[in-house]
C-alpha cells in the first residue's frame, strides 16, 4: 500500500507542471522597462506553460492610443504580434492575456520605451482642388477680358474709319458748289471778254 502511494506521489511529481499550472510570461522582446533604439515592429512572449490560439496582446501608447496589430501568432508556449507599422518614439503599455491548455486564464501587463526613431518626413503640400479651380477661373477671365478689350479696339478703330470717312464725304460735297461757282464766273469773264472785242 505505501509502495502505492509513493508511485502515484512519484508520478504527479513527474508529470509536467504546465498541465496543472496556469502560463505567465517568463520573459518578453522587448522585456519590461527596456528602452529600445529604434522601431519596434513586433512584440514576442515567451509563457511558463503551454498556451492556445486565444492568447492575444493589446498595446497603448502614452497617449493612451490602442495600437493596431497587423497579425497574431501563437506557437506554444511562444506568442509573436506584429503592427502594420514599427512603433515610433514614445512608451508603451503591453496588457496580455493568456489562455492556458488546462484552460484558465491569466493576465498581465508590462511596458518599455522607443527612442531614435526619426520622424517621417513631412509631405509636400499640393494646392488643393479650390485653389486649382479659382487659378483656372482667374484664366478664364484674363483671357474673356483680352477677347472683349480687342473687340472694343475693333469697334473703336471702325467708328475712327467710318468719322473720317464721313468727314471726306462732307468736305468735298461742301468743295462742289464752290467750285461750279468759280467755273460759272470764269464764264462770265470770258463771255464779257469776247463781246467787248467784237464790238471794236
Amino acid at each position: 500500500m505505501k509502495k502505492s502511494c509513493f508511485f502515484v506521489l512519484l508520478l504527479l511529481f513527474l508529470v509536467p507542471q504546465q498541465a496543472f499550472g496556469h502560463s505567465y510570461v517568463d520573459s518578453s522582446i522587448p522585456g519590461d522597462g527596456d528602452v529600445v533604439d529604434g522601431g519596434v515592429g513586433e512584440i514576442e512572449l515567451f509563457f511558463t506553460g503551454g498556451i492556445e490560439e486565444h492568447t492575444t496582446i493589446e498595446v497603448k501608447s502614452e497617449d493612451g492610443e490602442v495600437i493596431e496589430l497587423d497579425s497574431e501568432e501563437v506557437d506554444s508556449p511562444q506568442y509573436i504580434a506584429s503592427f502594420l507599422e514599427p512603433l515610433g518614439n514614445g512608451e508603451y503599455v503591453v496588457t496580455w492575456k493568456a489562455v492556458a491548455v488546462d484552460g484558465h486564464v491569466t493576465e498581465g501587463e508590462f511596458s518599455f520605451e522607443v527612442t531614435g526613431v526619426e520622424p517621417p518626413p513631412e509631405p509636400e503640400e499640393e494646392p488643393s482642388e479650390e485653389v486649382m479651380v479659382d487659378v483656372d477661373e482667374t484664366e478664364e477671365a484674363a483671357e474673356e477680358i483680352e477677347v472683349t478689350e480687342e473687340i472694343e479696339e475693333q469697334t473703336d478703330d471702325q467708328e475712327q474709319s467710318e468719322v473720317v470717312e464721313e468727314e471726306e464725304a462732307s468736305t468735298s460735297s461742301s468743295f462742289m458748289p464752290i467750285f461750279f461757282m468759280i467755273i460759272v464766273v470764269v464764264l462770265i469773264v470770258f463771255l464779257i471778254v469776247q463781246f467787248q472785242r467784237r464790238k471794236k
